[in-house]
This record gives C-alpha cells, sequence and structure tokens, in this order.
C-alpha cells in the first residue's frame, strides 16, 4: 500500500490555518497534513481588513458567511477610507467594486474625463455604488432589485479567523503538533529539506513544507537562503502597534461605516475601514466589539517614541510591543530542489 504523502506547515496565525484549511477541504485521504506551531510565539493579533477576493476563499471552503462574521466578531466592508494621507483633511474613499459603465471598449473613466473637461463637475465617486452606499450609511446582501451589485469583503480579529478555520481544518483530519523548531535538516546532497527538529527532541518528516512562518521566514529564508527584495525605500513604515480601544458604540453615519437591518435579520454592522495618516504613522480603526485590537503602522527610522505617543492620544489606550518587519517580500515564493519525485 502506497504512503500517503506527507504535508507540513510550518507557523499556525491567518496564513497557517488558511492553508491547512484549504488542503484539508481540497486533498484526498492520500495526503497527511501536519500544522507546526508554538503557542509560545504569540502574533500581531490585529483586525484584518480585507479585500473582497476573500469571499472567494471562504466560498471554496464551504464556509457559513454568518456563522463565520459571528466567530470573527467581524463587521462588513465596502472599502478603504484614507483620512489625511495626501494633505490634512483631506479625505480619500477607495471604494470596491467597478465605477460606472463603459461603453463597448471604452472605459468610464475616459467618459467622465471628457465630461469635467467640459465643465462637469461631478466626484469620481458619485459613480461608484460601493462608495454611494457607504455615504448613505447603507448596506445590504444580494442583488437589489437595480441589478447593481454592491461587493464587500470583511474586517476581522485575525486572532479569531485563526482559530475558526482550525476547527475547520481539523475537523477534516489535519493535525497540529505544539512546539518550537530547533533546527531544519536537510539532504546531503539535493538540499531538500527532510524533517523539522522540535524542543524536546521530536522530529517531523514531510514531502512538502509549507512556510507560513511571517517575518522570520524560517524555511524559506533561513533554511534554503532565498533572498530578500527590501522596499523600505518606497515603503518606509516598519512596525505595527497593537492599542486596544474602544469602538464606536453605536456605528455613526459616515462615510466610514455603514449600518443596514436586513428584512427578517438582526443589525449587520458594515465598515469602510479608515486608516487615519499622523506625522509619522498610519492608524487602522478597530472592529465591531467594545474592546478590539487596532492596528497603527509606524514609521520607526523616524521617531518611535513619537508614534506611539501620537496613538496613544488619537486612542486614549497604552500601547502594547511594537511588531517590526522590513516590507518587502522573498525575491522566490517557491523553492524547489532536484529531488524529481512530486505530489
Amino acid at each position: 500500500m502506497q504512503q500517503p504523502r506527507r504535508i507540513v506547515i510550518v507557523g499556525g496565525g491567518t496564513a497557517g490555518w488558511m492553508a491547512a484549511a484549504a488542503f484539508g477541504r481540497f486533498l484526498t485521504p492520500h495526503y497527511e497534513v501536519t500544522l507546526v506551531e508554538s503557542d509560545a510565539i504569540g502574533t500581531v493579533g490585529v483586525g484584518e481588513a480585507t479585500i473582497p477576493q476573500i469571499q472567494l476563499f471562504n466560498n471554496a471552503l464551504g464556509i457559513n458567511e454568518p456563522d463565520f462574521i459571528k466567530a470573527t466578531a467581524g463587521s462588513f466592508k465596502l472599502g478603504i477610507v484614507f483620512d489625511g494621507w495626501w494633505r490634512p483633511g483631506h479625505r480619500y474613499i477607495h471604494a470596491f467594486g467597478t465605477v460606472g459603465r463603459g461603453q463597448g471598449l471604452i472605459g468610464f473613466h475616459h467618459y467622465w474625463l471628457r465630461y469635467r473637461q467640459n465643465g462637469g463637475a461631478h466626484d469620481f465617486w458619485r459613480y461608484s455604488a460601493n462608495a454611494q452606499a457607504a455615504f448613505a450609511n447603507r448596506f445590504g446582501l444580494g442583488v437589489p432589485d437595480a441589478g447593481v451589485a454592491i461587493p464587500y469583503a470583511f474586517h476581522f480579529d485575525a486572532s479569531l479567523y485563526a482559530a475558526y478555520l482550525r476547527r475547520y481544518a481539523e475537523a477534516r483530519g489535519v493535525q497540529r503538533i505544539e512546539g518550537r523548531i530547533d533546527a531544519v535538516s536537510r539532504h546531503g546532497e539535493t538540499g531538500d529539506i527532510l524533517n523539522l527538529s522540535l524542543e524536546g527532541g521530536r522530529t517531523v518528516a514531510g514531502d512538502l513544507f509549507v512556510d507560513c512562518s511571517g517575518f522570520r521566514s524560517l524555511l524559506l529564508g533561513e533554511a534554503l537562503g532565498v533572498g530578500f527584495d527590501d522596499w523600505s525605500n518606497w515603503l518606509p513604515c516598519d512596525r505595527a502597534l497593537a492599542v486596544p480601544c474602544a469602538s464606536a458604540e453605536p456605528f455613526t453615519p459616515t462615510p466610514r461605516r455603514a449600518f443596514a437591518r436586513p428584512a427578517g435579520s438582526g443589525a449587520f454592522r458594515c465598515s469602510t475601514a479608515p486608516a487615519t495618516a499622523m506625522s509619522i504613522a498610519a492608524r487602522w480603526y478597530p472592529m465591531t466589539k467594545r474592546r478590539t485590537p487596532c492596528s497603527p503602522i509606524s514609521m520607526a527610522r523616524r521617531s518611535p517614541s513619537r508614534g506611539r505617543c501620537g496613538l496613544r492620544q488619537a486612542s486614549a489606550a497604552k500601547c502594547g510591543a511594537a511588531t517590526v518587519w522590513r516590507s518587502g517580500w522573498r525575491a522566490a515564493s517557491w523553492s524547489r530542489w532536484s529531488r524529481p519525485a512530486s505530489i
């Protein structure tokens, strides 16, 4: 009898448990999926601001949306509002979905530009259903009678989403191993990763390893030596401060948040996930519960203490420890050596 192929995921959090859930949902019993993580290694634990494509993933898993929203303290999201990013007092909304309706091969924005050149003064986002829904403080599920779809995403607690997907994955056979990784063993000739050595002497072997270890990049970066393309010159923000802060109660009618009561249901909360610029930081707003994490971004190269001060003043709360990173990505997201066997 053929032995099952072994897939080992390194790291939990949102990325690790999304991978585990997808493997558990789509792979046949000929695969054995294991996730290795340590409770001693914390996560950032902030609000996850998604885009509408998250629905494709959740739908592929067959996740029940109301259950998912309830389990993750989530809200529906129509777009992102940027306060003060261009200049103080200026507000820009990046709404999801299409803007206007083109004609044939000519996009709508061409017509809008010609209209403005001829004296028209309507704002571009006036032609966005999502932007107008947000400005009007409205939201509803499904396609309305007018046939204009309102695409949406979610804003939810990342830790709760990871826990939700963990329950989903484990119910489909994914095994979780608790432990810190001490060493990564590789084949002497091919360079393939053979196994992981955990604290206490346990060894976890596999045929395919998926690196979800976050900024550390334990496998792809440290073990396999895949280089890192540093984008710090273009994206200078380099750390996040998780701040507990009270959410607005009730949600007020602003472009930042929308509120609706679909017929026959309870109240849905919806936001446009505002991101507010400060002198050396950006403040990301919380989810729907009273005490939820705020995920601000601080430009530490200039003054970490000033960033903390500004965030404390903005949220009236104590900042937690900073999570530091370098903006950029690995030079390759897939590193495979010479072994011909595939899975």
